[in-house]
């Protein structure tokens, strides 16, 4: 629900009944903007850098994935007023997103199991994977996710019919 922008003390935050996300300057505790474009609540969002870039990534219950471009020099709305992309795919809410601007890709996966790649500078699709539940029945049933810093790398191995491991590991 928060993600912070520490070299320009900036904090984003989602999660609110207006269906906005929230820019508070850190130091001051004064909030900068309100930015709102997903029709029901923002449940998700990142942050990445690359090159003195910033994207903003949101995941929100309409099923829907928007990138914006952050400029902190612009002190009063450091969010630009429309995103660069509102990416579709997702039949269900998105509940996590991630992003890596140096190797240009979001990741952003829903409540009904399916995670969507695209790039981060075009909005361009990339991939679905999509879990199939009864994968996950019976005792040995799992999903894993260890994140490391760099790009994704998602790798789906099966000991039996009945388990499944979903790993994804950023390096």
């Amino acid at each position: 629900l928060f993600a912070f922008l520490p070299e320009h003390h900036l904090l984003f935050s989602c999660g609110h009944w207006d269906q906005s996300v929230k820019v508070t300057q850190v130091d001051s505790g004064k909030m900068l903007q309100s930015v709102t474009l997903q029709r029901q609540v923002v449940t998700c969002l990142c942050i990445t850098s690359d090159c003195n870039k910033h994207w903003l990534v949101t995941g929100s219950r309409d099923c829907t994935v928007a990138v914006w471009s952050i400029n902190p020099a612009v002190a009063e709305c450091p969010i630009s007023k429309e995103p660069l992309h509102l990416l579709y795919g997702h039949d269900d809410a998105v509940c996590c997103v991630s992003a890596s601007g140096s190797k240009d890709i979001v990741c952003s996966g829903s409540e009904d199991g399916t995670l969507i790649i695209y790039t981060l500078r075009t909005g361009q699709y990339v991939q679905s994977i999509v879990l199939d539940a009864r994968m996950l029945e019976g005792p040995l049933g799992s999903i894993v996710a260890d994140r490391e810093f760099g790009p994704a790398k998602a790798s789906k191995s099966s000991a039996n019919q009945s388990h499944a491991r979903i790993s994804v590991t950023w390096v």
